[in-house]
């Protein structure tokens, strides 16, 4: 190829490799701008309906504190007395609702005037001004409270009705506590709001009136499209946003809108697409709208408290015009196509005129070359251009003086040459022998290297071994969260979804809540205690010593199991020696003793459990001893190996395998030793001794070993950090609570039956 073709294609190789890795900047930032945006949108829009919830729970809130203050709870008992002491009050309340209802709506009847004037009605009239003043706004358009036979005792402003007792959100207030309605249109204040219900209770907590107050719903609007467009995104025209309640109706919607209307048949269409992929957000493309892409976000209320858990169902659906939004960076697209375009022509115009002036240049120095090659020594070249193939002539030229001088000197030494070669030779024979030596020299120190590198194989081989070990503990942890971390989780879905679907009763609402306490207490149980393992594993627990009194601890610990023990029909044996305090910490050693008598009562089969703890010269031993069906000796071996659940599970049984391996750790940083004794048919003793110091001093631990009698210790490995759960405290507890109301359940379906 000349090279004149070849500045050419090189001119245009290299623009065309700037263009491309110019466009692909270009582009890779423009995909991440839009992840980012993407990222921010869904984040806001759980924040924006996150706000939402918060406001409401405030508002609801500040008037559960206010229906208990003296004044209401005075001025509602009041009434309701005098109420109970009316003979026929309920054709009373009938006559005032009736003369209340007939009454025009610019008529105000003395019943109605002293309501809206007694010290109650104008308290609340305070409360409600000053919210209205603080927010330039209504916020609290209505509010009214009621005995408990429905009448109306206080208002800030003419009602409808008199006797409130019929009415749907007075029977649940009454019923549950609170009540959270839709947002509807109220005609006395003519105001779309939220309608709160909250029950009043007297002094003795009985049931004596209800409160009702309407929440404007500018009340959660407020300033709501400028964080969206302006403090949170700062996207202006590109993000539209829409609020709608339960039944996909518009409560609250960027530009124009119609409260309550139903949204459009493409909205409808949206939302359903996103409940069938079950995900937050969807990236629509060429919708009937003709925008080539936009991001559709969902955001669902979440549970909220107003004195009791209360689902709104609102959905935010929070949009924006993707290829709308990057249209900019289109256009740097477009113009950077030409620019390039333009570049290209240019650069090949450049590269023609650059390689003709080369291109004769060189054509004079191909002659010239060829004459040399023919034995031609007298040739020159003229070039007259002054750049590089001007130095390169020059040089030709020269290198021409310079061969025919070169031609002369060969003749001449080529005797000379031919003298050295044969000395040269002599030289080389000798210096090829001496090499010849040291190659020996260097096989056997290559033999020696390939010794090292045997022995270092022997090593990477016992570090595989070790490894595999590894793998295998993860394995097993593996196996142990998708087990025993799922279990809880099942019946607390199911009992969740149940509660859910149906309208249960009471009675059945409580016990599949305490089904998923229990659960959630067994999930936490089992969370904590994959956590002290990790810290023992990691060399990370600290002891919180202090002088304590084992043998409280231990009456404490057996007080507390004996109910469970006794159910099972086993007898808890302690006799209380005197042991001087000592220092040890008391979490972490209740948390030993309850595993070893937890795990006692469940493997002794109905016999009795032995508990001791006595001062042997400076040491305190402890003993758990059961009459149970003791350990084989295939799990005997494994015994405090991490998630290892014995044989057919017939040793740690409904365990996770890390009780045991958690209380020897805690025992063995304390300084002490952690030994088991067992005979099979005769039952098995866990012991631990501790140190007997009345003081902190530091502690040497021993290795490893596993004795004859099965006695097993292990070196100080055992790192501890803070308390992670005070309801570790409670494990043993929460157990014997779950077992009393299981039998209790076994013996009303015995009587059922």
């Amino acid at each position: 190829m000349k090279i004149r073709s070849k500045l050419i294609i090189g001119f245009l190789t290299v623009i065309a490799l700037f263009v491309f890795a110019l466009l692909l900047v270009i582009t890779t930032t423009e995909n991440k701008f839009a992840d980012n945006i993407n990222t921010n949108l869904k984040h806001i829009n759980r924040q924006m309906m996150h706000d939402i919830e918060k406001t409401i729970e405030f508002r609801v809130q500040r008037w559960r504190e206010f229906v208990i203050t003296p004044l209401v709870v005075d001025t509602v008992s009041k009434s309701n007395q005098e109420f109970d002491d009316i003979q026929g009050v309920s054709a009373l309340i009938q006559q005032r609702d009736q003369e209340w209802v007939n009454a025009s709506n610019e008529t105000i009847t003395p019943l109605m005037e002293g309501l809206l004037n007694n010290d109650l009605s104008q308290r609340i009239k305070v409360r409600q001004l000053f919210y209205e003043r603080d927010q330039s706004y209504p916020v609290f358009p209505e509010v009214f409270l009621t005995n408990k036979y429905g009448a109306v005792i206080a208002m800030t402003g003419k009602i409808t009705d008199y006797y409130q007792a019929d009415e749907f959100w007075w029977k649940e207030a009454k019923a549950e506590g609170s009540y959270v309605g839709d947002v509807e249109y109220d005609a006395s204040s003519e105001t779309y709001s939220l309608v709160i219900a909250l029950s009043v209770y007297d002094t003795n907590n009985n049931f004596s009136g209800v409160l009702k107050l309407l929440i404007d719903t500018q009340d959660f609007f407020k300033d709501f499209e400028e964080k969206i467009i302006v403090e949170y995104l700062s996207l202006g025209q590109y993000v539209d946003f829409t609020l709608l309640d339960n039944q996909h109706r518009i409560i609250h919607k960027k530009g124009n809108f119609t409260m309550l209307e139903e949204v459009s048949a493409e909205e409808r269409k949206e939302l359903e697409m996103l409940e069938q992929h079950q995900t937050p957000y969807l990236i629509l493309d060429n919708n009937a709208s003709g925008i080539d892409k936009k991001l559709v976000v969902q955001s669902r209320s979440k549970i909220i408290n107003v004195g009791k858990p209360v689902d709104l169902g609102w959905n935010l659906i929070l949009e924006y015009n993707q290829d709308q939004l990057l249209s900019p960076v289109a256009g740097l697209k477009s113009d950077l196509f030409i620019i390039s375009i333009v570049v290209t022509i240019l650069s090949l115009y450049l590269g023609i005129v650059i390689s003709r002036s080369l291109s004769s240049s060189i054509h004079q120095l191909h002659k010239a070359t060829e004459e040399m090659e023919k034995g031609n020594l007298n040739v020159k070249v003229d070039i007259k251009t002054k750049d590089e193939v001007h130095q390169l002539g020059k040089a030709f030229n020269h290198m021409i003086n310079q061969m025919k001088e070169q031609q002369q000197l060969l003749i001449k030494s080529e005797t000379e040459k031919r003298n050295f070669l044969e000395k040269s030779k002599k030289e080389l024979e000798f210096k090829v022998k001496s090499r010849t030596a040291d190659l020996e020299k260097s096989r056997v120190a290559t033999l020696n290297i390939l010794d090292d590198v045997e022995e270092a194989r022997k090593k990477l081989k016992d570090s595989y071994v070790k490894l595999k070990g590894l793998e295998q503990l993860k394995t097993q942890f593996l196996s142990f969260a998708s087990h025993e971390l799922r279990t809880p989780l099942t019946p607390i879905t199911a009992q969740l979804q149940r509660l859910l679907s149906q309208d249960l009763p009471k009675k059945e609402r409580i016990a599949s809540l305490d089904m998923v306490l229990r659960n959630v207490t067994r999930l936490d149980r089992l969370i904590n205690d994959v956590l002290d393992i990790s810290r023992i594993e990691s060399k990370r627990l600290k002891l919180a010593k202090s002088k304590n009194d084992l043998n409280e601890d231990l009456v404490l610990i057996i007080s507390t199991a004996t109910p469970l023990a006794t159910n099972q029909g086993m007898k808890l044996i302690y006799t209380p020696t005197k042991l001087p305090k000592f220092m040890y910490d008391k979490y972490r050693i209740q948390q030993v003793l309850t595993n070893l008598i937890d795990n006692a009562i469940k493997h002794s089969a109905g016999k009795n459990i032995t508990i001791s703890a006595k001062l042997k010269r400076d040491k305190i031993n402890v003993c758990v001893k059961d009459d149970g069906e003791g350990i084989k000796e295939e799990d005997f071996k494994h015994l405090f190996e991490l998630f290892y659940v014995g044989q057919e599970g017939q040793f740690h049984a409904k365990g996770a395998g890390l009780g045991l391996s958690i209380c020897k750790g805690i025992v063995e940083e304390h300084g002490g030793k952690f030994t088991v004794n067992t005979r099979i048919g005769q039952g098995s003793m866990f012991c631990f001794t501790l140190p007997f110091v009345q003081k902190e001093a530091s502690l040497k631990h021993n290795r490893y070993r596993i004795d004859k009698k099965h006695s097993i210790s292990t070196p100080h490995k055992y790192g501890w950090g803070k308390k992670q759960n005070t309801q570790n405290k409670h494990s043993l507890q929460n157990k014997l609570i779950t077992q009393k109301k299981q039998n209790e359940n076994n013996k009303k379906n015995k009587k059922n039956k």
